[in-house]
C-alpha cells in the first residue's frame, strides 16, 4: 500500500483541498474502526454464551444463530477492511501521498463491494435476531443477566448493537460522495467515482425494503398476536400503518364465528338502527398495513395466564409477579386477514340511515385470505375523525392482486351468490356453468326488460332515484343468492339497479384506451370507429344498455329523458373520469353517449348480425366485435306520442294527429339474450 501511494503522487491537482480530504478520510477510517469494535462486541457476547453450558442449556443453538450469526458474518467482512484502512492511512504522512492513499482505500472497498450485498438481507435477519434475543432473555434469567453485564461493559444495549449495521452502506455512499466533491478530476477521483457508483447500486437494492425501525414496528405487532403464524407479519416490503379498536356490525342472529360473513350486507342494507332491526355492534381490534388488514379480538386475562402456564421453570407466583408487565400488555387473538378492495362511508351506501351511532360507519369489501371469499364488512368508529383517518389510509391501499381477486370470485361461495362488485367474465362463467351459454348476465337483462316493458312512459326514468334503502336491500339479496321477482319490481328500482351494477363493476365497462377515443369523438362515425375495438361480452352488455336508452329517448316528450339527459346520467358511469382531467373527460362522456343513443340502430347493426349467428361463450371470436355505422336516414324520425297497444307490454306509439301510427320497432331489432342452440 505504501509503494502504491508513493507512486501516485504526481496525480495531485492544484485545486485539491488537501485539508478537507484528510479530515474526511480520517473520519472515515476512525468510523470504520469504531464499527468493527461494535461488531466485535456482539461477536464476543455470542462466543461467551456458547462457551457457557448453563446458558446453552436454556437457549437453543437455533436462537443463538439468529441472534449472533448475521453479525459474525459482517465482522468477518469488516474486521480485515478496517485493518487495511488503518495501515494505508497511517502511511499517508505527506500531502503528496494523500491522493494515492485515498485511491488505495477506495480500491480496497471496491474489492469487497460484492460482499456488501449481504446487507440486503440483514434487516430481515436483524429483526428475527432481535425477536430471538428478547424471547431468550424472557425465558432465561441467567442469559438476561449475562447480556446485561456485557451491555454495561460496552455502554450499549444488545438491541442498539444489532441495529448498527443497518445504515452502513448508506454511510459509505455519503462518505465517498463527499470525497468526490473535495477533489478535482484526477486519477484518484476517477477511482472514487467508479466505487461510488457501485456503492449506490448496492444501496438501491438494500433500501428497497423496510428500515430496521419499520421492521421493529412489525415485530411489536407480531408479539401481540395470538393464533397467527410466527413471523407471518414480518416482511421487508410491508409497513405498519395504524391500529385501532372499531365496532363490527353484525346480525343479531349470527354466531360469533360468522360475524364477518358477507351476510352483514343484509344488516345495514335494510336501514341501520331502524325500529325492529336485528343488528348489533361487536368490538374488535384492527391492524392496518400497507398491503393487508388484520382483524383481531382482545385476549382475555385467562388466556394470558394459560399461555404463561406453559413456560418452564416459572412458579405461579413468578408468573403473576414477575410477568406483570406481560399481563398488562394488550394481546389480540387473530380472527381474519383481509386484502381490502374498497372502503365507502355508510352514508353513501345507505343515505336514509339516520341512526346517530352509525353516522361514522363505513363499509369494506375485502378478500378473506384464509377462506378466499370476498366479504363485506361494516365497521363502526366512535367518532367522525376516526372514520376519516381510516378511510384516508384505506384509500391508499393497493387493490387485491388480480389472482387473489379472481380466486375469491371463483370460490363456490362467490359463485353461488355475488352479483355486484364482480368482473363481467367470472359472472358469465358462473352463470353458464349449467350448460346454457348466455352472452349477458340474466339479472341485467331482466332489469333492462323491466324498464322496456313498463318504464318507457315513466317520467324521469333513470333520473328519478329509487329508495336508497330498497336499492341496498336488493343489492344485498342478489349478493346472497336471492333473486327477487323482476316482473313485479318497481320500474325506478330496476333502473336504479342497472346504474348501481354498472357503477360497482371493478373496472369500467369500457377499457381505458377506448375511453380516450370516445372522449374525443365528435360524430357518430367517430363513436362507431372506436366501439369497433370493444370485445365481447362488454359489447353485448353495452348493446343491451344502449338499446334500452334509445327506446327511452324515443319517448322523451313524455318521460322527459332525451338522449342528452341520459348521457349526463350514464356518461360518468361508463367512463369514470379521473380527478386530473375530470371536466374534459366528463364533457366527452356526455357527447359520445348522446351520439350512441341517437344512432343505436346503425352502430350495432353488425353486432346484431354476429350475435344472430349464435355465438357461444366458449367460442367467442379472437377479434373484437365489429360495429358498422350506416348513413343516417334521409328523413328525420317522426315525433312519437303514446297510446295503448298490446303489441308491446302496455304501450305503443302513434304519430302526430292525423298522421296515422308509427309502429314500434320490430321485435327482432331488440337485442335478445343469446344462449347455445338459439
Amino acid at each position: 500500500a505504501a509503494g502504491h501511494c508513493a507512486g501516485q503522487g504526481a496525480t495531485m491537482g492544484s485545486g485539491f483541498d488537501a485539508m478537507t480530504v484528510r479530515e474526511q478520510v480520517d473520519a472515515l477510517v476512525r468510523n470504520e474502526t469504531t464499527y468493527r469494535s461494535r461488531l466485535k462486541a456482539v461477536v464476543g457476547i455470542g462466543q461467551a454464551v456458547r462457551a457457557d453450558p448453563k446458558l446453552t442449556k436454556k437457549v437453543s443453538a437455533e436462537a443463538l444463530a439468529l441472534i449472533f450469526g448475521p453479525v459474525e458474518g459482517l465482522f468477518a467482512l469488516h474486521g480485515p477492511l478496517a485493518g487495511d484502512w488503518e495501515r494505508i492511512w497511517s502511511e499517508a504522512r505527506s500531502e503528496q501521498q494523500l491522493p494515492a492513499a485515498v485511491e488505495a482505500i477506495a480500491e480496497t472497498l471496491e474489492a469487497r463491494v460484492p460482499e456488501l450485498a449481504c446487507y440486503e438481507s440483514y434487516v430481515m435477519q436483524y429483526t428475527q435476531g432481535l425477536q430471538a434475543a428478547r424471547a431468550a432473555r424472557q425465558q432465561s434469567k441467567n442469559f438476561d443477566a449475562f447480556v446485561r453485564q456485557f451491555e454495561t461493559k460496552v455502554g450499549s444495549t444488545l438491541d442498539q448493537l444489532l441495529a448498527v449495521p443497518e445504515g452502513r452502506v448508506r454511510h459509505y455512499c455519503d462518505s465517498f460522495g463527499a470525497l468526490l466533491e473535495a477533489g478535482p478530476p484526477s486519477a484518484p477521483t476517477l477511482t472514487l467515482r467508479r466505487v461510488h457508483a457501485k456503492l449506490l447500486r448496492v444501496w438501491e437494492e438494500v433500501s428497497r425494503g423496510n428500515s430496521a425501525e419499520d421492521m421493529m414496528q412489525l415485530v411489536a405487532v407480531q408479539e401481540r398476536l395470538v393464533g397467527y403464524e410466527p413471523n407471518t407479519v414480518l416482511s421487508r416490503h410491508r409497513r405498519y400503518v395504524m391500529e385501532d379498536t372499531l365496532g363490527v356490525l353484525e346480525d343479531a342472529d349470527d354466531s360469533l364465528g360468522d360475524r364477518l360473513h358477507s351476510k352483514t350486507q343484509g344488516s345495514h342494507a335494510g336501514g341501520l338502527g331502524a325500529a325492529g332491526s336485528a343488528v348489533k355492534v361487536v368490538e374488535a381490534h384492527f391492524f392496518l398495513f400497507d398491503d393487508m388488514l388484520l382483524h383481531t379480538e382482545k385476549e382475555s386475562l385467562v388466556g394470558k395466564l394459560k399461555e404463561m402456564k406453559g413456560i418452564e421453570g416459572i412458579t405461579t407466583s413468578h408468573r403473576l409477579l414477575g410477568n406483570a408487565q406481560r399481563i398488562a400488555q394488550e394481546r389480540y387473538n387473530f380472527v381474519a386477514e383481509y386484502h381490502v378492495a374498497s372502503a365507502d362511508p355508510l352514508a353513501e351506501v345507505d343515505p336514509h340511515n339516520h341512526d346517530p351511532a352509525m353516522r361514522s360507519a363505513f363499509v369494506l369489501q375485502a378478500v378473506n385470505s384464509r377462506t378466499g371469499r370476498l366479504e363485506e364488512i361494516t365497521l363502526v368508529p366512535e367518532a367522525a375523525d376516526q372514520a376519516f383517518r381510516w378511510l384516508t389510509e384505506l384509500a391508499k391501499l393497493p387493490p387485491p392482486p388480480q389472482d387473489v381477486l379472481q380466486a375469491a370470485l371463483s370460490t363456490p361461495a362467490a359463485a353461488a351468490t355475488l352479483v355486484f362488485g364482480v368482473p363481467l367474465e367470472p359472472l358469465l362463467a358462473v352463470q353458464n356453468q349449467d350448460g346454457y351459454l348466455y352472452d349477458v348476465p340474466l339479472f341485467f337483462a331482466g332489469w333492462v326488460n323491466r324498464v322496456l316493458e313498463d318504464g318507457l312512459m315513466e317520467e324521469g326514468v333513470f333520473r328519478v332515484s329509487a329508495s336508497s334503502t330498497e336499492l341496498q336491500r336488493h343489492r344485498a339479496q342478489y349478493n346472497e343468492g336471492v333473486r327477487p321477482d323482476v316482473t313485479t319490481m318497481d320500474v325506478h328500482l330496476a333502473a336504479g339497479l342497472i346504474k348501481l351494477w354498472l357503477k360497482d363493476l371493478p373496472t369500467p365497462l369500457l377499457p381505458l384506451p377506448l375511453q380516450q377515443g370516445l372522449g374525443s369523438a365528435t360524430s357518430a362515425a367517430d363513436v362507431g370507429a372506436v366501439l369497433a375495438g370493444l370485445r365481447a361480452p362488454e359489447c353485448f352488455v353495452l348493446q343491451h344498455l344502449l338499446y334500452c336508452l334509445s327506446r327511452v329517448a324515443e319517448y322523451s316528450d313524455i318521460n322527459g329523458m332525451s338522449a342528452a339527459n341520459l348521457a349526463v346520467i350514464f356518461g360518468p358511469t361508463l367512463m369514470r373520469p379521473d380527478k386530473v382531467a375530470y371536466d374534459a373527460q366528463l364533457r366527452g362522456s356526455f357527447n359520445w353517449v348522446r351520439l350512441a343513443v341517437e344512432n343505436y340502430d346503425n352502430l350495432f347493426r353488425q353486432v346484431e348480425k354476429e350475435r344472430s349467428r349464435g355465438w357461444r361463450r366458449t367460442d367467442l371470436p379472437a377479434e373484437p366485435v365489429r360495429t358498422t355505422l350506416a348513413p343516417p336516414p334521409a328523413q328525420p324520425a317522426v315525433p312519437l306520442t303514446a297510446r295503448s297497444d298490446a303489441s308491446f307490454g302496455r304501450h305503443s306509439v302513434s304519430g302526430p294527429a292525423g298522421g296515422g301510427t308509427a309502429p314500434l320497432r320490430p321485435a327482432s331489432s331488440m337485442p335478445e339474450v343469446r344462449r347455445a342452440g338459439q
